[in-house]
């Protein structure tokens, strides 16, 4: 008897699976942007988060961003992502309205909640601010 028991609970544990991980930032988020006011190198004064911004993000680390809202945005753009250690790392450029690359450096603060830097082209300076929510 002691022996079955000892192979059930072998078994039982051995085919126990890990918990599916948290898709953090898979779906739709919306937020806001704003431009640096000035363009000397150095200068952190940020003008206000007025503009729109969309970022459809994928689990398979690609992700579609609209200059606007989804629904009627005249600028999109593909690209790439990751997520290390509750930092972002993005690279797009525009297919619809421009040609355009830029790139996003961002912070996730809660799970619907991403605050950052955005910078023109591939890791040039930086552009602006930005903030995302789920």
């Amino acid at each position: 008897m002691f022996r079955k028991l000892c192979l059930f609970l072998v078994i039982f544990t051995a085919c126990k699976k890990d918990p599916a991980k948290p898709k953090l930032l898979s779906g739709t988020w919306q937020g806001r942007y704003g431009n640096i006011n000035s363009p000397d190198p150095g200068d952190t004064a940020f003008g206000p988060l007025t503009a729109m911004y969309t970022i459809d993000f994928r689990d398979n680390g690609t992700m579609t961003v609209y200059d606007g809202r989804k629904e009627d945005a005249s600028l999109m753009a593909h690209g790439i992502y990751s997520l290390k250690n509750g930092e972002l790392f993005g690279e797009y450029t525009y297919v619809r309205g421009s040609t355009s690359t830029f790139s996003l450096q961002a912070i996730l603060h809660k799970p619907d909640s991403l605050a950052g830097i955005w910078r023109i082209g591939s890791w040039g300076s930086t552009g602006g601010k930005f903030f995302l929510k789920k």
